[in-house]
């Protein structure tokens, strides 16, 4: 596999990793705020 298509692929599961991190950050804050 390319360099290329290495850096990509951990790109996009670091992405989706800090999407879901942040997420469950929200749920958590709207929850002590309610």
């Amino acid at each position: 596999m390319p360099w290329f298509t290495i850096m990509t692929v951990i790109v996009v599961i670091l992405a989706v990793f800090g999407l879901i991190t942040l997420a469950k950050y929200l749920i958590n804050y709207s929850k002590k705020g309610s």
